[in-house]
């Protein structure tokens, strides 16, 4: 799974993590069906999420976790990505309001 959003590009790609039980982020190489243990939604800029239980079932295949049927933990995904580039958004316009007031003085 990759996010991605127009006004975005590359730099701003969405993603599921996957946490193995002693808390370290599950990244290539990893063991084939290792154990995720949490998860969480991720940005290619070096963002992260709050981390939540990963649902009984979900296994890590390099390069990506494999949840379980019926898990919906990857609109989850979605719904905090989103937010945390609305929440970049507002930064960005409320630094370009800081800098034309800046410019007019």
């Amino acid at each position: 799974m990759g996010l991605q959003h127009p006004d975005h590009g590359a730099e701003h790609e969405g993603y599921l993590i996957g946490y193995a039980p002693d808390g370290a982020p599950i990244a290539y190489p990893a063991e084939d069906l290792a154990e995720v243990a949490r998860l969480g939604a991720a940005c290619s800029c070096g963002w992260r999420s709050p981390r939540w239980t990963a649902p009984s079932g979900t296994r890590w295949r390099p390069c990506s976790v494999h949840l379980p049927a019926g898990a919906e933990d990857e609109a989850l995904v979605e719904v905090l990505w989103r937010a945390h580039l609305a929440e970049l958004d507002q930064r960005i316009a409320e630094c370009s309001q800081v800098f034309i007031a800046d410019q007019h003085c």
